[in-house]
């Protein structure tokens, strides 16, 4: 059913897909250019040592948006060949490219766990009532 969601919205509202997938990669890398700078410059000017996460974080980010800024390029020219010439397959390079910049920006994000390294994320509901608190006790 999502994947219906997906092609019927894209093929009724194509322009409007074409203009908000624009302005989301645009934002998306200037964020991430945004941060690799901070990033670098931020530990250059105040003449501090990388930790090893930090590092480490640095280095996945700047891949990642290696990689985003490539994919991108690649997206565009199939994505005018598909466009002007029809192409065969050159729609399923344009999504192959589209899926690579997807799991570029999540390891992107992921990356952040490496500069966190005493913290910890906890996921679960706050209790609604007292009851809740009191069977999770007896547990």
């Amino acid at each position: 059913m999502r994947k219906l969601s997906t092609v019927v919205s894209a093929l009724f509202y194509a322009e409007l897909h074409e203009k908000l997938f624009i302005t989301f990669m645009t934002s998306s890398v200037i964020y991430m250019l945004a941060t690799v700078c901070l990033l670098k410059y931020s530990h250059v000017l105040s003449h501090q040592y990388w930790t090893v996460g930090e590092l480490r974080s640095y280095r996945i980010k700047l891949l990642c948006l290696l990689a985003v800024l490539v994919f991108t390029a690649g997206m565009i020219y199939f994505f005018y060949i598909h466009k002007i010439y029809c192409t065969p397959r050159a729609f399923s390079y344009f999504s192959f490219c589209e899926y690579w910049i997807c799991i570029s920006n999540m390891g992107f994000h992921a990356s952040s766990f490496y500069e966190f390294p005493d913290h910890q994320l906890m996921l679960g509901r706050k209790p609604s009532s007292e009851q809740d608190v009191v069977a999770r006790k007896e547990s």
